[in-house]
């Protein structure tokens, strides 16, 4: 290896690392302003996962005030609680980890950036994964759920570590497989929907032209054991029920598969009172996932039309609700908190279709990235997402972004700036 190689790989870390530290700087700023302004006290979801990892970090495992919880993903609450058992289980510690993750976030980001886009041989590849950078270091979502106990600050690294063993140029096909099923394993137990990406895997592999069986079954593997203990942990406290990830995907798929959906999501999870009464939590998601399956036989039209409605609803850049969560503005003013968010997903969502457009390319950094979209917009479709659904993966698909946005100013400088010519009507 030369020693101009050598300064350059060097440079390469260096800058890797800056990236990484500015994005913590961002959001570190950002948790204590918000948590100065409106505190940190956490509800709903993000109560319960700061009580399992409490749970977790005091020896009781996953319970709630003595009840065994075994239907909701275990990755991140185990992940906090070893942190809440050496430094206490104050929100603070929670929401340091959070920082620390989103600047691991940002460089993973970055390095997920000059990995597609040396596939694409971009002579300005590090100028585009500075602008992928400066994105994701400001990414609205990604502040907001920094000061929550959400498992989305966790699951985004995760994720772009899975995409970047994905896409790294591996001798040994078993030992790569084996490392994607570990972190795909610790992916999905920290949300369960990170699965759907899985199902693309093979596909990734086969347009690199990898040993697809191979490395598929060498991923499968891995993956099964890791869930190993999880799944037998919930299937003897559960009195005999096989949950390998969490089981509330039935309860998501009836809020937006019923008689009053309009292609978001409802309150309308319910059964009758006198059929839920005395189920087994367990059982009662599998109810409600079935009677969504029931509105989806008997009105095939109405089904076809809520899921045209849900594709698109699933372009719509609307801000997530929690930036204006029981009317605090917690992207500092009121109108920011509600146009800021909304203007960068616009650019978001016109890059990603712009990228895609110049990811026809290369079919190596288009496997990867047509995955990612294919995940967002099937989650979108089956379960009607939320905005922090999808958020994860539009946040690895920034390099896809700012692929296809800088593309298309160079297209339109080089127009701006060329010569006229004889078919101008010109002189040349």
């Amino acid at each position: 290896m030369s020693l101009d190689t050598n300064t350059t790989d060097n440079m390469s870390v260096i800058e890797t690392v800056v990236w990484g530290v500015g994005g913590l700087i961002v959001r570190a700023g950002y948790v204590v302003w918000v948590v100065g302004r409106y505190g940190k006290e956490q509800f709903s979801d993000f109560l319960y996962l700061h009580q399992l990892a409490e749970s977790v970090a005091s020896g009781k495992g996953f319970t709630i005030e003595g009840v065994r919880i075994f239907n909701q993903s275990v990755g991140y609450p185990a992940f906090l609680g070893l942190f809440y058992k050496l430094f206490g289980s104050d929100i603070w510690t929670a929401l340091v980890v959070n920082i620390v993750l989103g600047g691991i976030s940002v460089a993973l980001v970055y390095i997920l950036s000059m990995k597609l886009f040396t596939y694409m041989g971009q002579r300005r590849s590090k100028f585009a994964a500075r602008v992928t950078a400066l994105l994701a270091a400001l990414y609205p979502d990604s502040l907001l759920y920094c000061a929550f106990v959400s498992a989305e600050n966790l699951f985004i690294p995760l994720l772009l570590g899975m995409l970047l063993v994905v896409s790294a140029l591996w001798r040994r096909t078993l030992i790569q497989g084996t490392v994607v099923g570990l972190l795909a394993g610790m992916m999905v137990t920290t949300k369960a929907h990170g699965v759907v990406l899985c199902l693309f895997l093979p596909w990734i592999w086969w347009i690199q032209r990898k040993d697809v069986f191979r490395i598929t079954l060498a991923a499968t593997l891995a993956g099964t054991l890791f869930l190993v203990p999880v799944t037998c942990q919930n299937y003897r406290d559960s009195g005999g029920k096989f949950i390998p990830l969490s089981s509330v995907s039935g309860e998501v798929l009836l809020a937006g598969t019923n008689p009053t959906a309009n292609g978001g999501p409802t309150a309308a999870y319910h059964l009758p009172e006198e059929v839920e009464k005395g189920c087994h939590p367990v059982d009662l998601d599998r109810m409600r996932a079935r009677q969504a399956m029931q509105y989806m036989r008997e009105r095939p039209s109405w089904f076809m039309g809520l899921t045209m409605r849900k594709a698109l609803l699933s372009l719509s850049p609307a801000r997530d609700f929690m930036f204006e969560w029981n009317g605090q503005g917690r992207l500092f003013t009121s109108w920011i908190s509600r146009w800021l968010p909304t203007a960068f997903n616009f650019l978001l969502l016109v890059g990603v279709f712009l990228g895609l457009v110049v990811a026809r390319r290369n079919r190596e950094a288009m496997g990867v990235e047509v995955a990612v979209v294919a995940t967002a917009t099937l989650l979108q479709l089956i379960f009607c997402a939320y905005s922090r659904y999808r958020f994860p993966f539009l946040f690895c698909l920034i390099p896809l972004v700012s692929w296809g946005w800088l593309d298309l100013v160079r297209r339109r400088f080089v127009w701006l700036n060329r010569k006229p010519t004889d078919s101008d009507g010109g002189p040349t």
